[in-house]
């Protein structure tokens, strides 16, 4: 007798001006307990791992994490974490209207910026190795470091760093996709 998979929308709100929330601290940690739900959300899910390593489940592919990787999960995507059995890894995330927070960069005409943004939008999950893809690693830290001290123009510094961040996780996309592969209604081998 085959169970039902349980699946939750997650929905967050964000100040229209300001289409971003940042999940941190200390106390931000994931259970080593496996959940029997999975979950989607309204928006981009950019998750940095900062510590110890686990399991991302996404529908029914399980998938390793460990501490530097960064995470990448479409609006679209059922999943889940949880922690190696004993841990309890910490996290930071970064839940993200897309073209609400990038639409003040763009006239509305730039076909390259809806480009970038429509390849993220869609059946996108990635594990990104902080070794592998060390820039990838370094503007999302930088993007958490900003939300978090929110200097003088911060808004402005989070923006340029997302498109930085946004064109960096397409390449990453067609490189994982590979030559053949780099189709637009194709997802990259590691999405489902």
């Amino acid at each position: 007798r085959h169970s039902k998979t349980v699946i939750e929308y997650r929905s967050y709100e964000f100040p229209p001006h300001f289409p971003l929330r940042v999940i941190a601290g200390e106390e931000w940690r994931i259970s080593d307990l496996p959940s029997g739900v999975l979950h989607f959300h309204n928006c981009l899910e950019i998750g940095l791992c900062r510590s110890d390593c686990g399991t991302m489940v996404f529908e029914d592919t399980k998938r390793p994490f460990k501490a530097g990787d960064v995470t990448v999960i479409s609006c679209d995507v059922p999943h889940t974490t949880y922690s190696a059995p004993g841990a309890a890894s910490r996290w930071s995330y970064l839940f993200v209207d897309l073209t609400g927070l990038l639409t003040p960069l763009s006239s509305g005409s730039d076909l390259r910026i809806f480009n970038l943004l429509n390849t993220l939008e869609h059946r996108i999950c990635l594990i990104l190795d902080e070794q592998e893809y060390p820039g990838i690693h370094a503007l999302t830290a930088e993007i958490m470091r900003e939300l978090e001290q929110r200097e003088e123009y911060y808004e402005v510094s989070v923006r340029g760093l997302f498109l930085a961040l946004l064109t960096d996780l397409v390449r990453a996309v067609l490189q994982i996709a590979g030559p053949d592969e780099k189709k637009d209604d194709q997802p990259p081998e590691n999405a489902l």
